[in-house]
């Protein structure tokens, strides 16, 4: 809630200070002019041609209405300043990231430091290779239907290793381990369940468990099981994948 609240503070000072500042100075720097230059050029005739003389006497509401009308002028000139300061920004940042996108692009060929990269996935996985965190799966034949799961530790635990898991997914298709894999396991879309599907191939499924469902009056066969200590399992396994990168 506090954050909100400085958020919009924020957002408001950015809209409305500026301008005002902006408005207030030249108005102070008008008049300040506008007095030097009577008091020090002009006859003395001029010298009673003070803002507050010549200030038109008019009621209090017709004064409000013209402030409300002022105020209005600078919110609506700053928030379209405030736009056009998000949208340069926004397409220099677009234009950044298509660089560094092309440029990223560029360097991933056969020639990358695949061994590296696969080293910097295992020390990501290394961060939490003492958590509990598993990956459960489940398929049951009635569609059929697979799916995996990962918890078994602290949310952000969780979320840290299913971005691991991700990455290391796309490693497997760019780097040279691509050309090991079967064609089943580079079909899977998903990264993340194609690096767990990798891991299963590889290291099987811990607390396999058989049995059967019902679905509109059918029996169909369920299997479940799990990989535990994800991290740790793959972290094995990106040692592994960059050794078989050398020759890739």
């Amino acid at each position: 809630m506090r954050r909100q609240i400085t958020e919009r503070f924020c957002s408001w000072k950015e809209i409305f200070w500026g301008k005002a500042l902006l408005v207030g100075t030249t108005l102070w720097v008008i008049l300040g002019a506008w007095d030097l230059i009577k008091s020090e050029l002009l006859p003395d005739k001029y010298q009673s041609w003070t803002p507050v003389a010549k200030t038109p006497h008019l009621s209090w509401r017709t004064w409000i209405i013209a402030l409300l009308v002022i105020l209005l002028g600078v919110l609506l000139e700053g928030a379209h300043a405030a736009i056009q300061k998000r949208d340069r920004a926004n397409a220099e940042l677009q234009a950044q990231m298509v660089k560094q996108t092309m440029a990223a692009h560029g360097k991933t060929t056969m020639n990358r430091d695949w061994p590296g990269d696969w080293k910097l996935a295992e020390d990501g996985f290394r961060r939490h290779e003492n958590s509990s965190v598993r990956a459960d799966w489940f398929r049951d034949s009635s569609g059929p239907v697979e799916t995996w799961r990962l918890c078994g530790d602290r949310l952000d635990v969780v979320h840290d290793c299913e971005a691991l898991c991700f990455q290391a997914g796309n490693l497997l298709v760019v780097s040279p381990m691509s050309s090991r894999l079967s064609v089943e396991l580079r079909s899977h879309e998903d990264a993340t369940d194609r690096w767990l599907y990798f891991l299963k191939d590889r290291y099987g499924l811990g607390d396999l468990m058989t049995g059967t469902s019902i679905s509109n009056g059918q029996s169909y066969a369920a299997t479940a099981g799990s990989i535990r200590n994800l991290a740790a399992t793959s972290a094995r396994a990106c040692i592994e994948c960059g050794a078989k990168s050398f020759n890739g």
